[in-house]
């Protein structure tokens, strides 16, 4: 047996008989939300990530209030630290993140190089990683909704759930985690084009079957225009900022995530311009990071090519999908929104996975070795920042054998 079998039928028997103690191999991405858990340390972030956690509705009702709302109540009712509470909630939805992720990439553990290209790829699960400005972020409570459906949608698809199975999951399930999730960020309100596509796929043909779902998210559907409605102003940000005094330190300047509620569309984009177009340069590089942060949907449509076959113009909708998500670059992060993306494009992608694929052609040696070095330099070569005036895509080659040993630690 060669080495490449041998090591694909191991890593498939291991994780099928220990399909969540695979998750260990990417615990790293634990080590900036485990040290939030301890009361009283200031956490490990940027400090527009923390502010905007606490965003409550001490000013009345707004965008983005829900999470720090809960946070809020929780610390007057039982004393609860918030570093405790933000900690432990974003220590679980990472977890629960990477375990979504194994479950969707089970299809493919006979090819090794590809699974770890996904799981490894600096704008998915590492994305926070390398870049602390992007932990800690409510984000991931879009990713957590994207995965679990494709999860759905890639099990109805092979038969191990049943249409109403998924009816009944989306309704009791998906349709209310999006729902929070809009009051909990905005921003998941412009990816329910890529759910709605994800119901297709688990749907099909079937028209009555796909109203009858599709009625599921009216209710997330209307909720968007109303979080825009409430966008705050200068003195919301203000009495959610007093709300805190003496409760926990954050920051409440205009530059931060709370001050952020009073900015107007105008002042977003301005933020955005100073960053992206700050020169052609930086417009070059976050050109080639978009094209970076799609590599693992390419790699795993070229794997899926002949199971997809019959099933192009559903991925040429899933990308179609993603056009709704383009306004949010002239108003927020691009590193976070590729991360979404990325995201939302594998979800969709693995979601077509059949139960086995078809057998791979043999490589050359020659062949073989060079995939592995090109995903490792893919893997390792180059971080995607959550925002900023980007100067430098690509990591230098002694900085590149420093996270090689921090992936392997």
């Amino acid at each position: 047996m060669s080495l490449q079998k041998t090591l694909s039928h191991n890593l498939y028997r291991f994780s099928a008989e220990l399909p969540f103690f695979s998750i260990a191999s990417l615990l790293l991405v634990l080590r900036l939300n485990s040290r939030l858990v301890t009361p009283g340390h200031f956490p490990p972030v940027a400090l527009w990530a923390w502010s905007e956690l606490h965003i409550n509705y001490a000013g009345g009702f707004v965008r983005r209030g829900l999470l720090g709302e809960i946070a809020f109540r929780l610390q007057s009712l039982f004393d609860l630290p918030t570093t405790t509470f933000f900690g432990t909630i974003f220590l679980v939805l990472t977890l629960l993140m990477i375990g979504l992720l194994f479950g969707l990439l089970r299809p493919l553990w006979s090819r090794p190089l590809v699974v770890w290209v996904v799981l490894l790829s600096p704008a998915i699960i590492l994305f926070p990683v390398f870049d602390r400005g992007a932990s800690l972020r409510k984000d991931i409570f879009v990713s957590i909704g994207l995965l679990l459906h494709a999860l759905m949608v890639q099990a109805t698809r092979q038969g191990r759930l049943t249409l109403k199975g998924y009816q009944r999951l989306m309704l009791i399930c998906v349709a209310p985690l999006v729902t929070i999730n809009i009051l909990i960020h905005e921003q998941q309100w412009f990816f329910l084009p890529v759910h709605m596509i994800l119901m297709i796929l688990a749907v099909g043909s079937r028209r009555d079957a796909l109203r009858r779902t599709a009625v599921t998210l009216i209710p997330a559907l209307l909720l968007g225009p109303v979080m825009f409605a409430y966008s705050g102003d200068a003195q919301t940000s203000a009495a959610i900022c007093n709300s805190w005094r003496g409760r926990v330190e954050v920051n409440c300047s205009d530059s931060s995530g709370i001050g952020a509620i009073g900015w107007s569309i105008f002042d977003a984009m301005a933020f955005v311009k100073s960053d992206v177009l700050s020169s052609p340069r930086a417009l070059l590089l976050w050109s080639l990071a978009t094209i970076l942060s799609w590599v693992p949907a390419v790699v795993i449509l070229h794997v899926f090519q002949r199971e997809v076959r019959g099933q192009l113009k559903l991925v040429k909708g899933a990308l179609v999908m993603l056009l709704p998500t383009v306004p949010l670059f002239v108003v927020s992060d691009w590193g976070r929104l590729l991360h979404l993306q990325a995201i939302s494009e594998v979800a969709v992608l693995l979601s077509l996975a059949p139960v086995r694929l078809t057998t791979e052609v043999q490589k050359r040696k020659l062949v073989t070795v060079l995939l592995v070095l090109s995903a490792g330099l893919y893997v390792l070569a180059w971080h995607l920042p959550h925002a900023g005036i980007l100067s430098n895509l690509f990591i230098s080659p002694d900085q590149i054998f420093v996270r090689a040993i921090r992936l392997l630690k």
